[in-house]
């Protein structure tokens, strides 16, 4: 005589494969069977059988809800790609290139300029003429020591602490001082480029650290001055004749 525990559980067992609407037939009826009481048979294999397709109709009913509310495709086929567009942030400009060092005007006054802090070595001298002007540039190793720019009227100069006096090539000339320099032995005393105006530079100085080059002019020009970095350069500009190119 079953108890009143298992008349309960199979109604219980017999509504819900009833609810469950998604099952197949056959699947239902055998739920319903298994809650059922058989002569013959304990009652155990019986609830046991009856619970486990109650809980693989559970499983399956909770599929197929899932698969309606979330747009699913069926077990064993793939769902269709679906186009995924991507919203990037903007792109950054590239840095634009620095602005080339524009030169100032010609003056006719002295300059002066540099560090006396600075420790540095002379590396090199060069002269070049340009379109407008006669360019003499020094190179150095280090930071821009302290610096002098005089013009003079005359190509005569006097060498520093001997007072030797040097004439050079021209009429007119600048004496550039530079304080706390090493001069590099690669350095030629004396240059002649013979440009339009920049007729000739020489060392005429080179003691305890103070080095003097004069610059022998054809004529007296007005100049600008330009302190360049990487390398360290000082740039001497001297204006030239409109003839001159």
């Amino acid at each position: 005589m079953p108890s009143r525990f298992e008349r309960k559980l199979r109604e219980h067992l017999h509504r819900e494969a009833g609810a469950v609407r998604v099952l197949p037939h056959a699947l239902t009826l055998r739920m319903r069977q298994g809650s059922e009481s058989r002569r013959g048979f304990a009652i155990v294999p019986q609830l046991a059988m009856a619970c486990g397709l109650l809980l693989f109709a559970g499983l399956l009913a909770y599929g197929a809800g899932a698969s309606r509310a979330g747009g699913r495709a069926p077990a064993g086929r793939l769902p269709a790609p679906t186009a995924v567009t991507a919203t990037l942030p903007p792109t950054a400009s590239p840095p634009s290139s620095p602005t080339a060092l524009e030169p100032g005007p010609f003056g006719c006054s002295d300059h002066a300029g540099g560090s006396f802090s600075a420790s540095s070595q002379l590396v090199a001298v060069r002269a070049a003429h340009h379109p407008g002007y006669d360019r003499i540039t020094f190179e150095f190793v280090g930071a821009l020591p302290a610096y002098t720019v005089a013009a003079q009227s005359t190509a005569g100069f006097v060498r520093d602490a001997r007072g030797q006096p040097v004439s050079l090539n021209g009429t007119a000339g600048l004496k550039l001082t530079f304080r706390g320099v090493d001069l590099s032995a690669a350095i030629r005393e004396d240059q002649h480029p013979l440009l339009p105006v920049m007729l000739e530079v020489r060392n005429i100085g080179n003691f305890e650290r103070v080095v003097s080059f004069g610059v022998g002019l054809a004529s007296a020009s007005c100049l600008r001055v330009l302190e360049l970095s990487g390398p360290t350069r000082l740039v001497v500009d001297v204006q030239t004749p409109a003839a001159a190119g």
